[in-house]
């Protein structure tokens, strides 16, 4: 079986599979009412409440803030981790310096330097941005350390043999034997950055704004409202979808390309 009609069939088996779970859920919620809808509401009771949302404009508006939050701290962790990966991974005395902080602070759960950053800057979107960029961070630097230290040394004599500088090195060699490490990197600093910037946004959201943290909380929380809490779940599984995917995509590509290299 060729490699695209394997593909196509995972899909349709994941998609019949999606089917079953939905028709099982209505069955269950809605046509025996095994479960009462105060405790899980049927599929089209969460649908129907979605579609308000949506014409309302809520879960749109709550979508945006949180991309925003997570655009903004992934850009900022994986530019910082990037750039401190690659200092640290090659230039020797710089990581001896910095490792024993690096690998202290790396297993601490990012998710409890939010109140620290509330405190700094209060309660503000920075202080989500914050906890997610150091989030993404330590995932790109540790893989960006790790790739630029992996270079095959053979390759960095040979372009030094042949009158390359550092930058050269830096830019032709270095890089490329780099890049497949540094974008799986990339894709935990996605997973990282989301749960966290959620998460962040269920606990505390600063005032007149929202996001998809912020609105499962309030459902549950708040309101007590399954059917709330289940649209925005399902928003929330989505969008995450989306995102995950993407990272996921980007690093099936660069995992191709290291193959490419190696041979």
């Amino acid at each position: 079986m060729t490699g695209l009609p394997r593909k196509l069939l995972t899909r349709s088996t994941d998609f019949i599979l999606l089917i079953v779970i939905i028709i099982v859920w209505e069955i269950v919620t809605s046509g025996l009412r095994i479960i009462p809808a105060y405790l899980f509401p049927s599929f089209s009771q969460v649908v129907s409440r979605l579609s308000s949302e949506v014409v309302s404009g809520k879960v749109l508006l709550a979508a945006a803030f949180s991309l925003y939050r997570f655009s903004t701290s992934l850009m900022i962790g994986v530019f910082g981790g990037i750039l401190v990966g690659w200092i640290l991974g090659w230039y020797k005395l710089a990581y001896r310096i910095a490792a024993p902080l690096i690998y202290s602070l790396y297993p601490i759960p990012m998710i409890s330097l939010y109140g620290l950053f509330i405190i700094w800057v209060g309660l503000t979107d920075q202080a989500i941005i914050a906890v997610g960029a150091v989030t993404a961070f330590f995932q790109v630097l540790l893989n960006t350390i790790t790739g630029v230290k992996d270079v095959d040394p053979i390759l960095v004599r040979a372009a030094r043999d042949y009158g390359a500088n550092d930058r050269q090195i830096a830019v032709k060699v270095v890089f490329p034997s780099a890049v497949p490490l540094i974008v799986a990197g990339f894709k935990l600093a996605v997973i990282g950055a989301f749960i966290v910037d959620v998460t962040a946004e269920m606990i505390f959201t600063p005032p007149y704004s929202s996001g998809l943290g912020w609105s499962v909380a309030f459902y549950a929380f708040i309101q007590n409202d399954p059917a709330g809490t289940l649209s925005a779940l399902l928003v929330l599984a989505i969008v995450g979808g989306v995102i995950i995917n993407f990272a996921e995509y980007l690093d099936k590509k660069a995992a191709r390309w290291r193959r490419a290299i190696k041979e």
